[in-house]
């Protein structure tokens, strides 16, 4: 059982983003394969099937399986880990990483470079870690959060044993 469904979470705070707090938003994931499926199959024809989102994309409907779609307010960008490039190239708003464990290293350093260009900007991190290995990087992100005692942290919460996730403010 280890789909527990955070990725559906991401997704809806994804699409309240879209509709009340339009600013750039990234999703990365570990590899550019998976990010293109996951745009295809499961963050499109969800979202397609929000009222509050479906209203606000843009012309094109090419952006099923694209790595970047344009809503009239926004663009998100998709994004493999293992690309510098595309994890350098834009400034966000807010940038959701999925799969942290399998994320290349180094991609949380990145990933809060692109954000600096925004006061309010939102980092949220899930993963689906093994508890039993102290050593990964969603169980030290935890920690950190956890330990944390300054306001950078808006949340943080244990979804179940199984999936970590911290929003960073």
């Amino acid at each position: 059982a280890r789909q527990v469904g955070k990725t559906e979470v991401l997704i809806n705070a994804a699409g309240r983003t879209i509709d009340l707090y339009p600013q750039d938003m990234q999703w990365i994931y570990p590899t550019e394969e998976i990010a293109r499926f996951n745009n295809k199959a499961r963050f499109m024809p969800t979202l397609r099937r929000m009222s509050r989102t479906k209203r606000w994309f843009g012309k094109s409907n090419r952006d099923a399986g694209a790595m970047e779609m344009h809503f009239r307010r926004m663009v998100i960008r998709f994004a493999g880990s293992n690309s510098e490039a595309a994890l350098e190239s834009y400034p966000y708003g807010m940038v959701f990483l999925d799969e942290l464990d399998r994320c290349a290293p180094g991609t949380m350093d990145q990933v809060r470079e692109s954000m600096k260009t925004y006061t309010e900007s939102k980092f949220v991190k899930v993963s689906t870690p093994s508890f039993a290995e102290p050593s990964s990087a969603s169980v030290r992100a935890f920690s950190a959060c956890r330990s944390q005692s300054e306001a950078t942290f808006a949340t943080c919460l244990l979804v179940s044993s199984r999936a970590s996730a911290s929003v960073i403010a």
